[in-house]
Formats: C-alpha cells, structure tokens, sequence
C-alpha cells in the first residue's frame, strides 16, 4: 500500500538488484625488496586478478638473523586495497634498525584468496644496519 505522497513504506519496496561484480582473486603476487637509504627499504608489490572487483593484500614487515624464516614481525600489519583493473604495482617503504647480519621480510597474504602466499627477504647491508 503507497503512502499519501505515492512512496511505499520502508520495507515494501522492491529490494535492489544483486551485484554486477563478479568475485575477483589475486591470481599472482611478486615482490622485490631493496634498501633505499640507511635503515629504509622499499618493496614493489606487483598483484595480478581475475578481474576487476575488490581486492585486499594484508601485508606484515619482519625482521630475521636467519634467511631460512622470516624472524619477528616489525612494525605494525598493513593492508593494501585495490579495485578497478587487473594489474596493479604498489610501492611500500619501511623503516628497520638492526644489526648487520639481519635480514629484513615481507609476507603478503591476498584476500580473497587464490593466490599462494608469498614471502621474500633481503639482507640489511652494511650502512644501513646498527653496528
């Protein structure tokens, strides 16, 4: 029943139509990390998808004496939210003081998912290191 204006009353109407947005996974993440500047590092994040819709990367800096794992998480989680294309590259600065046999890391996890997850580390070099 409309109401005296020619609305209906909340709740009557006819619900919106679904999404036209298919769902859309990261088919593909790379990840390259250098030093930039004493204690400063970049990684440049390249994620491919299977479409165009939204997707998250939940990204986490770590810290390691050993190349065999990442070590202990430094710095607080970020994530990366893009939407729009199929491809996209980001750039991500940390800053990191450790000593020089360290090495700094980087685990990105995609949601949703489809993609492995993909770890990577580098070694801090000399001047960019304490000691």
């Amino acid at each position: 029943m409309a109401e005296r204006d020619g609305r209906e009353p909340p709740g009557t109407g006819t619900p919106p139509p679904p999404s036209t947005v298919p769902d859309t996974s990261v088919t593909g993440i790379d990840v390259t990390i250098r030093q930039s500047a004493p204690y400063a590092h970049v990684a440049v994040i390249g994620i491919t998808t299977d479409g165009t819709g939204p997707v998250s990367l939940h990204g986490q800096w770590y810290l390691s004496d050993n190349a065999e794992h990442l070590g202990k998480p430094d710095g607080e989680p970020f994530v990366l939210e893009r939407e729009g294309a199929t491809r996209y590259t980001v750039t991500v600065e940390h800053t990191a003081q450790a000593p020089c046999d360290y090495r700094i890391g980087l685990r990105m996890v995609a949601q949703p998912g489809g993609a492995p997850v993909v770890e990577r580390s580098a070694p801090i070099t000399p001047g960019g290191c304490l000691g």
